[in-house]
């Protein structure tokens, strides 16, 4: 039996009487047989009687021999809230990959941690699969993959998930990033049980003129319902946190950032907080602005932009992390206590927070790019 590159492997060969021959090879690297097409010449006393093509197909996949290509380690550093990877290859017990996607049922993962992470399956061919999973906290986690409820030749592996570096906001670029929602509707935030928005900042330059940590603008420039808010600073680092309460009436307060000891090139984590009459404006979980009393406007127009979209970051120069908004109509909202609490806590389970109706990590690797989670909606793996 011979293949192109002009391997050839031999073959044993057996009188079975009365004529009759039994061919047999065995399979396997050492013997140079491996799947694939080959050529088979039969020979009588030198002369080919017979050429025609073999298919060698691969036998079973063997977890003992199936492997992660490049082992767990190679999704070290993946960030939590962006979804990481390995591709695992399923081998047959004598070398060849196995074929199809008929394992595709058989294989498993699990990724274990501080928050244990779901995992999906992709068949890529040729016995390769890819396996995904989505850590919503950083920490080291264990990676097992299993076949037909076997281990692979990979035992269960530590992988080390990073917390990201957030959206970097370079000064030439000051148009700020804008996010999509995970479904429709989830940044309208509808301020019936009020509302919240927080965020962490981390300025390289104070702006030339007003900058918005995080700003969301409205679909239409009149009417009752809430269609803006946004957490600005100005060149003296004093932050303003105002809502859109509904016609001719926007609710802010400010205060300084800076007056309070925070400075440039320093994480500042900043909160607005609505409960359907009081504005506060928190600096780190401590209330540094708060009221219940506003001058109202005569103009019946929303000052915020007619269709504008969920942006972050516009005007600043340096980094906004770990967006996230809170609709009290869905669920309850977070006070100065609860942020303060959990301040530099990692991220959590989503399901039992109803009212967080969107979170942006901003954990991906390009930076500016974030997956959108809410209670409601995940992305699927």
């Amino acid at each position: 039996m011979t293949r192109a590159g002009s391997v050839a492997v031999n073959v044993a060969v057996t009188d079975v009487g009365e004529g009759s021959y039994g061919v047999k090879v065995i399979g396997g690297n050492s013997t140079g047989l491996t799947c694939g097409e080959w050529t088979t010449s039969v020979t009588l006393g030198g002369v080919v009687v017979k050429t025609f093509t073999t298919i060698v197909s691969p036998a079973a996949a063997s977890p003992a021999h199936s492997y992660i290509i490049g082992g767990a380690a190679s999704a070290d550093g993946t960030p939590f809230g962006a979804v990481g990877s390995v591709t695992v290859q399923l081998m047959d017990a004598f070398g060849c990959a196995a074929a199809g996607t008929a394992d595709a049922g058989a294989l498993h993962a699990a990724f274990k941690g501080p928050h244990d992470a779901p995992t999906g399956i992709e068949s890529l061919g040729a016995g390769r699969y890819h396996v995904s999973f989505l850590p919503e906290s950083p920490g080291t986690y264990n990676l097992a993959v299993t076949l037909h409820g076997t281990p692979i030749m990979d035992p269960p592996r530590c992988v080390g998930v990073s917390v990201g570096a957030g959206a970097e906001l370079p000064a030439s670029t000051s148009a700020g990033v804008g996010v999509a929602p995970a479904k429709a509707g989830d940044f309208d935030l509808s301020g019936a049980g009020g509302l919240a928005v927080e965020a962490w900042i981390n300025p390289r330059t104070m702006p030339t003129q007003k900058a918005s940590v995080v700003y969301k603008g409205g679909p239409a420039r009149s009417g009752d319902s809430i269609k803006g808010y946004q957490i600005t600073y100005d060149t003296n680092y004093v932050f303003t946190a105002s809502v859109y309460v509904g016609r001719a009436e926007v609710r802010s307060v400010t205060s300084s950032a800076k007056s309070a000891g925070y400075d440039v090139n320093t994480w500042l984590h900043v909160g607005l907080l609505y409960d359907g009459s009081t504005v506060t404006l928190t600096f780190n979980g401590v209330v540094a602005a708060s009221s219940e009393t506003f001058a109202t406007s005569k103009s019946a127009e929303n000052p915020y932009p007619a269709d504008a979209d969920f942006t972050v970051g516009f005007g600043v120069d340096g980094s906004v992390d770990e967006v996230k908004l809170w609709d009290g109509s869905k669920g309850p909202l977070p006070t100065p206590a609860t942020l303060a609490a959990r301040l530099y806590c990692p991220p959590f389970k989503l399901s039992g927070l109803p009212g967080l109706a969107a979170y942006v990590p901003f954990s991906e690797t390009s930076n500016t790019t974030s997956l959108v989670f809410s209670a409601a909606c995940t992305p699927a793996l």
